[in-house]
């Protein structure tokens, strides 16, 4: 079942690296003080019409391993169990056992 949230996760990674640069760009025409209202107006309307599974904040930070969206490791995208555990076996480069 978690590697259903996984695909998902990804599948809306995808959508919003396709659809980062419109986004972008339709937002600048916004707020342009230079352009006529009509198109600015049209710049949002197009924006609305954006798929919002290509939003940002739904994505969700996942460990690779377990699935687990509570506690992970931003640099290696491990849960902080599967850090631990990698970690000691010596899988993960540059980082080792304290003591």
């Amino acid at each position: 079942m978690e590697l259903r949230y996984v695909k998902f996760d990804y599948f809306k990674r995808k959508f919003y690296i396709k659809y980062e640069v419109k986004s972008r760009i339709l937002k600048s025409f916004m707020y342009s003080d230079q352009l006529l209202n009509a198109t600015r107006y049209l710049a949002f309307y197009q924006k609305i019409k954006i798929i919002r599974i290509g939003n940002k904040n739904q994505h969700t930070n996942r460990c690779f391993e377990s699935g687990r969206t509570h506690g992970i490791i931003t640099k290696t995208r491990y849960s902080r169990f599967k850090f631990r555990t990698e970690s000691y076996k010596g899988n993960i480069a540059g980082f080792q056992r304290v003591s």
